[in-house]
């Protein structure tokens, strides 16, 4: 149907697609890529565009396995016959990203009494400032 040199054209285009589709769906599995990590860290953060961050990090990318209970049930039940056996870097990337996850969790806790309605978290010194004039020591 097709000559050599346009079949081989042909072959060569339906690689380099199958190549970009799969380049595309790989996600990297790096802490470096998590932007809510760093997030966290930074006191100038909006809460709400961490939280976005968040969500938006995990749409691309695999949750780490159920924390705590579910894993040690599911090591009695041993591997499912269906997974792979993750190697040392996947265990590794899933105990670190399971770990910052129980972090974020935890700082949404503690900071979102301190939020305002445009997601700025007061600072500690604020903090101080409002319970001082709370209990009447604000100066004047």
């Amino acid at each position: 149907m097709f000559n050599g040199p346009i079949k081989s054209l042909i072959i060569i285009f339906m690689l380099l697609a199958a190549l970009c589709c799969q380049a595309q769906q790989k996600t990297s599995n790096s802490i470096k890529d998590a932007v809510w990590i760093k997030m966290m860290d930074d006191p100038n953060v909006n809460y709400y565009e961490a939280i976005k961050a968040y969500d938006d990090y995990w749409l691309t990318h695999k949750k780490p396995a159920e924390i705590e209970d579910n894993l040690a049930e599911k090591e009695k039940q041993g591997p499912s016959p269906q997974t792979a056996t993750p190697t040392r870097e996947e265990k590794i990337y899933e105990d670190q990203m399971r770990y910052q996850v129980k972090r974020f969790e935890n700082w949404l806790r503690e900071e979102k009494p301190f939020v305002q309605e445009n997601g700025h978290i007061l600072t500690p010194q604020e903090r101080i400032e409002i319970w001082k004039t709370q209990q009447g020591l604000k100066e004047k």
